[in-house]
């Protein structure tokens, strides 16, 4: 599990470490709640043939019953309920019609009840949130029954400290947040009558407390996941002042070297690497902790940011990329390129080339970084003239610029990467609350290839350039 988990996270904040992954128990407490629902269900299949033959111009139960083939007695039952029900009116001259409720059950073929009931509803202890989970333990001893390889004890799994409050009232359950978890589109809750008197019920729910650290200042940040999601709902908890210290936690070297040992073991790596790595590994804070060498001219010393040279490493196969990872990479590519950026795609829109991003690549230049941008598909009418107004300007600072005749192509190029994909650079947000549509692409991470694949493209797009 610490494996997997460092697999999936280790990256997730840039600029940062993952230092320490810590099994964390979240006290959950489940009342009973008397509440009023409002339950949409489908018709019986009698009355909606009824209300459809009405509907159609039927409306005597004799000549209802004889269009449907059904005893006169038995379509009177069902007629019977539905004028109870106040969705047909009997006329003076006894023929049937729909009211404005039979008609609207006509569309719908839905019928409405509100009904009281005991539900039970899981209130997190932290959040004072509403939520729903399947697998809750009663005790740090039932997590450690899952997790027995990766703590000795159940002592070893840290609890959550909840916020100390009296018992809820009704005005304690918001309408909206219950509908949120526990709503379905035919089961929506109206109102919290109260709670019933047997007292709540304690549970525990098994996440993972993730430390990064920042890369120079050592500044912590924590992150909680749960169910194989990062929680957005315990970020404020988790990042409070000195909340590591009031848990106990304290991540030591030993305990990092105890996370990469169980993530170097999943990839059966040999002895002998797994100490180099370790070695590495401790001689990050020695070096983050030397000072810059004494020099007259300060103003003249390089910093970098940190992050800086991660897209130096290279791999000897390729990868896929997802259509949100594309974000990320074009960000951390504006934030961490050490040597070359070079994006070519075919159309410019202020949505992602505005100030936020030429602030970036001028930052780039200013690093000496060599930025290179090609655009340009058939008559530019996709094309925004901010963004191309920005770019110009940019120029002067030493951004390589050029408007392609008709390209169609989506490199991204920063120092020895390379991805191909069919993902917009300089035109698509790849916003994840936005509509979703497929891009897909190919990562990789050569040297050789990344200077030989720029040289080609610069060569042939100086030819093909307008």
């Amino acid at each position: 599990m610490i494996a997997e988990l460092s697999r999936t996270y280790s990256e997730s904040r840039p600029g940062y470490r993952l230092v320490g992954i810590v099994p964390l128990s979240m006290p959950i407490r489940i009342y009973k709640l008397r509440v009023l629902r409002m339950i949409k269900s489908p018709v019986p299949i009698g009355s909606e043939y009824v209300i459809r033959a009405i509907s159609v111009g039927f409306d005597t139960a004799a000549t209802i019953s004889e269009f449907l083939g059904l005893e006169e007695a038995i379509v009177s039952d069902y007629l019977a309920d539905e004028i109870l029900a106040g969705n047909i009116h009997v006329s003076s001259d006894s023929s049937l019609k729909l009211t404005e409720s039979g008609k609207s059950k006509l569309v719908t073929l839905r019928k409405i009840v509100l009904e009281t009931s005991e539900v039970e509803v899981q209130i997190d202890q932290v959040t004072r949130e509403p939520v729903f989970f399947v697998d809750l333990y009663n005790d740090a001893e039932g997590i450690f029954s899952e997790i027995d390889s990766v703590v000795d004890s159940a002592q070893d799994i840290i609890q959550a400290d909840p916020i100390r409050m009296k018992r809820p009232t009704r005005s304690d359950f918001d309408l909206g947040r219950l509908n949120k978890v526990y709503g379905t589109e035919d089961v929506k809750f109206v109102e919290v009558k109260g709670l019933a008197p047997k007292k709540f019920v304690e549970k525990f729910k098994l996440t993972w407390l993730l430390v990064f650290e920042e890369f120079g200042t050592k500044k912590k940040l924590q992150e909680i996941v749960i169910d194989n999601g990062l929680s957005q709902l315990h970020l404020n908890y988790v990042n409070q002042p000195n909340f590591l210290s009031s848990l106990g936690v304290v991540i030591s070297e030993e305990q990092e070297a105890t996370d990469l040992f169980m993530v170097a073991e999943d990839f059966e790596f040999p002895t002998e690497v797994l100490e180099t790595l370790l070695s590495i590994r401790r001689e990050i804070p020695k070096i983050e902790a030397q000072d810059l060498p004494a020099s007259p001219s300060p103003a003249n010393i390089k910093v970098e940011p940190p992050g800086v040279g991660k897209f130096l490493l290279e791999k000897s196969s390729p990868s896929m990329i997802s259509v949100f990872d594309h974000r990320i990479l074009r960000e951390e590519a504006l934030l961490f390129a050490a040597k070359r950026l070079f994006i070519v795609s075919p159309w410019v829109t202020w949505t992602v080339v505005n100030r936020d991003f030429g602030t970036k690549i001028e930052n780039l230049l200013r690093r000496g970084v060599e930025v290179t941008l090609v655009y340009g598909y058939e008559d530019g009418k996709g094309d925004d003239p901010r963004s191309i107004d920005l770019l110009e300007k940019l120029r002067s600072k030493g951004l390589i610029l050029m408007r392609h005749k008709n390209t169609h192509a989506k490199i991204m190029i920063v120092d020895n990467c390379v991805i191909f994909t069919s993902f917009n650079w300089l035109s698509f947000r790849g916003d994840p609350s936005r509509t979703y549509r497929m891009e897909e692409g190919l990562e990789f991470r050569s040297q050789v290839f990344s200077d030989f694949l720029a040289l080609s493209l610069e060569n042939k797009i100086k030819d093909e350039q307008i």
